[in-house]
């Protein structure tokens, strides 16, 4: 067994983290200076309440889930939840676990995670700071009422195209399987997918990550496996078929990597990660023979993914927990990470053990100090305005698709604030 560190090494080490953190949070606070627009929240704005919570209702926020119009969830059959007519959720089958809260962690736990935060310039001030400008900056682009990702009140958007959860609805019926079952494969192959991008030719809405889930329900459904799809002999291309390429990245470090020859036409046919769409296939195999979801896939599932599932199965109830990603958490929370040519800096921050409970709890804070009562519905905003603030306004909010870019609404009565 390795002997303890000395005083003298000890020392050393806490020098060197103050240094980190030191260096860290004067990067993150010269970025919010040459940004102060980013970090404007609605107090700063002429016209404000006392609070945040007046000023949104001063906005025209009505603290409900904006543009749902009244919607109720209304008790269904054995425990399930019919939302406006349509079962959506049975709590045993079609959800999984909620991940562990900030509140759940050990005091131990919390301020470790805070210490690796702080190596990337991040406090809860600062995460708190970021998250509530950008959520302002959000809703009021959105004329204080945000139309859901999450929402089927509104099954169309504005170019005709359907709505993000109208899509998984009609994918679900179309393939004769549950809308958990659905759900649960769009998360599964949701990582290096593309959600909803507009067509190069009409503009309307396409789903490359619903096309790849669909694609590994019907697998799944025909009866072959997902090992079938990952290693098939039209797709996969073994170590001993590729050849090494020197590749030069942005920065200009070389590096070897290993490539298909010139030629080689074998490749996968749809988005996302072969092994992500093998495990979307055998969980669904195993639910449609009668396995509960959360026990086919709870071995294998981040948290990430479990959250984004839940949150399109039942998206304004109290099992929601913030999913972060590079947009919703390194974007929202630590938007001075962003990447840079050659940088990895967001990714090493998303990393942290624990930081998924760290967000969830910053923006519980940030929602009911603006009165919001629905988490899934603000970080439907929050991706709206972050696809925006990247210059990709066909990614999120309904308001923001179509071929002539971003469109807002001013409703009427509504007091103008920014």
């Amino acid at each position: 067994m390795a002997a303890g560190k000395t005083p003298a090494q000890k020392a050393a080490d806490t020098r060197a983290y103050n240094k980190t953190v030191k260096d860290a949070a004067g990067k993150r606070e010269s970025f919010e200076a040459a940004n102060p627009q980013r970090f404007q929240t609605i107090q700063d704005k002429p016209g404000a309440g006392r609070n945040p919570k007046q000023s949104y209702r001063l906005m025209g926020n009505t603290d409900k889930a904006p543009n749902l119009h009244g919607q109720m969830e209304l008790a269904g059959p054995e425990g399930s939840d019919v939302w406006h007519g349509q079962h959506t959720m049975n709590p045993v089958k079609d959800m999984m676990p909620v991940n562990r809260r900030w509140e759940d962690h050990t005091p131990t736990e919390q301020a470790r995670v805070l210490r690796n935060a702080a190596k990337f310039g991040v406090t809860p001030d600062s995460a708190h700071k970021a998250l509530a400008a950008q959520v302002d900056s959000a809703y009021a682009h959105e004329g204080g009422h945000h139309d859901s990702f999450y929402s089927p009140a509104q099954d169309h958007t504005r170019d005709g195209s359907l709505s993000p959860r109208a899509r998984l609805k009609t994918s679900a019926k179309e393939n004769a399987v549950p809308f958990g079952v659905q759900a649960a494969a769009n998360a599964i192959t949701s990582p290096q997918n593309v959600f909803v991008r507009p067509d190069k030719e009409t503009g309307k809405a396409v789903y490359p990550n619903d096309e790849a889930a669909t694609h590994a329900i019907q697998w799944a459904k025909s009866g072959k496996t997902g090992a079938d799809y990952h290693y098939h002999p039209d797709y996969y291309v073994p170590r001993e078929d590729k050849v090494e390429k020197t590749v030069t990245s942005k920065t200009g470090v070389k590096s070897t990597e290993l490539v298909k020859k010139d030629g080689d036409n074998r490749a996968y046919p749809v988005n996302g990660y072969p092994r992500n769409h093998a495990l979307a296939i055998d969980v669904t195999h195993q639910v449609l023979n009668g396995k509960q979801l959360s026990n086919a896939w709870k071995p294998t599932a981040g948290e990430k993914v479990s959250a984004y599932h839940n949150s399109w199965v039942d998206p304004h109830g109290s099992s929601q927990f913030w999913v972060s990603d590079t947009h919703s958490g390194g974007g929202a929370f630590a938007p001075h990470l962003e990447a840079k040519k050659g940088t990895n800096s967001q990714q090493a921050y998303m990393g942290i053990k624990g930081i998924h409970a760290f967000h969830d709890h910053v923006a519980r804070n940030v929602m009911q100090e603006r009165g919001l009562n629905s988490l899934t519905n603000m970080q439907s905003a929050q991706w709206s305005e972050e696809k925006r603030r990247r210059g990709d306004n066909h990614d999120s909010s309904l308001n923001t698709y179509g071929k002539n870019g971003l469109h807002t609404e001013v409703h009427p009565g509504q007091q103008k604030l920014f």
